[in-house]
């Protein structure tokens, strides 16, 4: 709250660079415990030998699982293998979605979580994300990052211009 005084400054050598540099007011957090999961869906189980797992993302990813099909929070959802699994409604106030922590997989398995936003008026959004690995992201049924791979922190360019957004949104 009140005025902010930003100051950056060179620490050492002769040169300063700045990467990119954003303040944004976020209105409201969509914390963990207000979205739910599904999965894992498995990958690179039997790759050949030498074969690195990271190899197969590109082709898991553009595979279209259950959840991208049919979302009903009160039915089971297919998995592999004959098992299913049900939408997992996460817990807690942290401002991201953990689906390792979620699923308890990392490398070899894709997850799923859904989000739904509400708004008493239709307006101009902004929907700002950042991931370390990937992902792909729907709002209302619609596609607007696909098969997005990246390894790190989240950087520039990580934002979808959404439009105007009515007063129920899926994420």
């Amino acid at each position: 709250q009140g005025p902010v005084t930003v100051t950056v400054r060179r620490l050492s050598g002769a040169r300063t660079a700045l990467s990119f540099f954003q303040w944004t007011p976020v209105l409201r957090d969509i914390l963990s415990k207000y979205w739910r999961a599904v999965g894992p869906y498995w990958y690179a189980q039997n790759l050949p030998p030498g074969q690195d797992w990271y190899s197969a993302v590109g082709p898991a990813m553009k595979q279209a699982y259950p959840p991208e099909e049919k979302r009903d929070f009160s039915a089971p959802v297919a998995l592999q293998n004959g098992k299913t699994a049900k939408w997992t409604q996460l817990t807690g106030d942290d401002p991201w979605v953990n689906l390792y922590g979620y699923s308890n997989t990392l490398a070899t398995s894709l997850n799923y979580a859904v989000t739904y936003l509400h708004s008493p008026v239709a307006h101009n959004v902004r929907l700002t994300y950042g991931m370390d690995y990937w992902m792909k992201i729907w709002i209302n049924g619609k596609m607007i990052k696909d098969d997005d791979v990246h390894g790190g922190p989240p950087f520039k360019g990580q934002f979808s211009q959404i439009g105007r957004a009515s007063c129920r949104e899926r994420v």
